[in-house]
């Protein structure tokens, strides 16, 4: 799935599945929630293939624990 991360509000992404037990790897962390750049939800295919992005998500993890 090729998705156009220009149409998605990154800062509206949430983050759920986080247990602090498995610091630093928090590979149970996937993303939620998220919107368009139009306010339009994600739909579960695209979070589902941005939680895949272990890069993006572990920067959000560090952005929302610190």
């Amino acid at each position: 799935m090729v998705i156009n991360r220009d149409l998605i509000d990154m800062s509206s992404l949430i983050v759920d599945g986080i247990d602090m037990r498995d610091y630093p790897d928090f590979c149970d962390g996937y993303f939620s929630e998220g919107c368009y750049l139009d306010g339009t939800p994600l739909p579960d295919d695209v979070l589902e293939a941005l939680s895949e992005d272990f890069t993006l998500l572990d920067q959000k993890i560090m952005d929302m624990i610190y």
